[in-house]
């Protein structure tokens, strides 16, 4: 069977061609115009090439396209989202009474673990050791939380 569609002009054309009815749906839309108000158009696409992508700019490019990060780059912002957390506490904690910190011991030990278990997965991962970042280490976090409850020096008891 012979396809039937109308030319530039308006005509019907008859004839066997190897066109498909994807490229015949394109074509057609392009004869009304209907590209005519892209953006872009009649412009080169711009080129996105990451130069530092290697092999996996293919990878790179799909996960771009699908608004997904790579695995390490979605551990790195869990751990800079932890830090933030982290940072948060240890400004609530100045406020902490005696009875809740406890409390904020336990968040802070969680904070610590989750952390590290970031810093794992973006170390495992990232292409270079440039991206690396180190572990927290618990008993310096909860040195750093004793040191937010301790009184400044001109606020401690005088001996008389």
């Amino acid at each position: 069977m012979s396809p039937r569609y109308r030319d530039a002009d308006g005509n019907w054309v008859v004839g066997t061609t190897h066109e498909s009815l994807i490229e015949r749906l394109i074509r057609e839309a392009h004869e009304r115009g209907d590209f005519d108000d892209l953006p872009l158009h009649g412009k080169p696409i711009p080129h996105e090439d990451n130069p530092y992508a290697g092999d996996m700019a293919l990878a790179y490019s799909m996960l771009r396209n699908a608004a997904v990060a790579p695995p390490w780059i979605e551990a790195d912002k869990d751990a800079r989202r932890l830090i933030d957390e982290r940072d948060r506490l240890l400004e609530r904690a100045v406020r902490a009474s005696s009875f809740g910190r406890g409390t904020y011991r336990r968040g802070l030990a969680r904070i610590v673990a989750a952390y590290n278990a970031a810093v794992e997965r973006v170390n495992a991962a990232a292409p270079t050791t440039r991206q690396h970042r180190r572990p927290m280490v618990l008993s310096d976090e909860l040195a750093a939380l004793e040191t937010a409850w301790s009184p400044p020096p001109d606020r401690l008891p005088r001996a008389e």
